[in-house]
């Protein structure tokens, strides 16, 4: 007996459908998204720290200059919650409402830029995490994705409950056992 088999169809692929499907694979290299090159590198401490209401935060902000080129005439603005956070020692930076900016005139190829300074947490504050935000712009960097320039930390607010106990209420209780154990 002899037994004929349908001829088999290959399984389709995505080659043999029609293009116009497929559009992004037909993508041109020069229509691609190219991110632009990074020019500096951004760096903050505390990158996250838990703090206490009341407390004093020393902070610093680092800046180098990746690109290989001059950048000039850059700002640095940290930005925070002036209700929570009150700055003590501006470094020389500009202080407004809610911002501590530093006006950087020249930065050279593979040169460092730092700033320090220190701010206080309020005493009322809410243990809700306080975010400060570090932004550089300038001309030089505005074909820099914003993702670049930025850098946040998120400081935990952490109440410590009430330490002890009324001293007055414990030592009653203590002194009646004591003499009705007599």
């Amino acid at each position: 007996m002899l037994l004929i088999m349908p001829k088999k169809m290959s399984e389709p692929s995505l080659d043999d459908l029609p293009p116009r499907l497929f559009p992004m694979f037909q993508e041109k290299e020069e229509d691609a998204f190219v991110a632009p090159t990074p020019l500096i590198e951004l760096s903050k401490t505390p990158t996250e720290l838990e703090v206490s209401p009341g407390n004093t935060i020393p902070f610093s902000i680092t800046l180098k200059n990746i690109s290989g080129k001059r950048l000039k005439n850059l700002t640095l603005e940290e930005r925070f919650d002036s209700t929570r956070l009150t700055i003590l020692d501006s470094a020389a930076g500009s202080l407004t409402a809610n911002r501590l900016a530093w006006q950087i005139p020249l930065l050279l190829p593979d040169q460092y830029w730092n700033v320090r300074y220190t701010a206080q947490v309020s005493e009322d504050s809410s243990p809700i995490p306080l975010q400060t935000t570090a932004y550089v712009f300038g001309e030089d960097l505005k074909n820099m994705t914003s993702g670049s320039r930025m850098l946040s930390a998120n400081l935990a607010i952490i109440k410590l409950p009430e330490a002890g106990v009324e001293l007055g209420p414990v030592m009653r209780f203590l002194t009646k056992l004591l003499v009705s154990s007599y």
